[in-house]
């Protein structure tokens, strides 16, 4: 049995701008992993889960300062929030040697975040407590190792 079990973990960093101005979102995350696999000669094909958390981090400044109605002493020239999450990412995936210390990773995964409400509570799992990022990802890498 564990002679076909992977147990590691694994860590997520991106920025994607979106202005001009320095706008941008950062998502960050990492957690556990456990999958098991299956050898057929050169190629391992592997399905498990990752489990783990994480933040959203935007970022938004305008191109110009905006001031308050009624009060123009007030000038707001940024706004930044963070949203924390849980996520679960069940994947499969399909490895293929070589031979030599060279080979191929293909994995197909879905990342599933959920939000946590005002008391950092995790809400009841639901479409709508769904929060960046999400969705299908297509992971394609270099192994090197024995």
């Amino acid at each position: 049995f564990f002679d076909h079990l992977h147990v590691g973990a694994e860590g997520y960093l991106s920025t994607m701008p979106l202005m001009r101005s320095g706008s941008n979102v950062k998502h960050g995350y990492a957690g556990a992993l456990i999958d098991g696999f299956m050898p057929l000669g050169p190629v391992s094909l592997y399905a498990g889960s990752g489990i783990g958390g994480g933040k959203v981090k935007r970022t938004f400044v305008p191109d110009e300062a905006e001031t308050v109605k009624g009060n123009e002493d007030v000038v707001y020239n940024a706004s930044y929030t963070t949203t924390p999450f849980f996520y679960l990412d069940p994947y499969v995936g399909l490895e293929v040697h070589f031979g030599g210390i060279f080979g191929l990773n293909i994995k197909l995964d879905y990342l599933l975040p959920f939000g946590t409400n005002k008391d950092g509570i995790v809400k009841d799992l639901k479409l709508s407590n769904f929060i960046t990022p999400s969705g299908p990802r297509l992971h394609i890498g270099v192994l090197i190792g024995k």
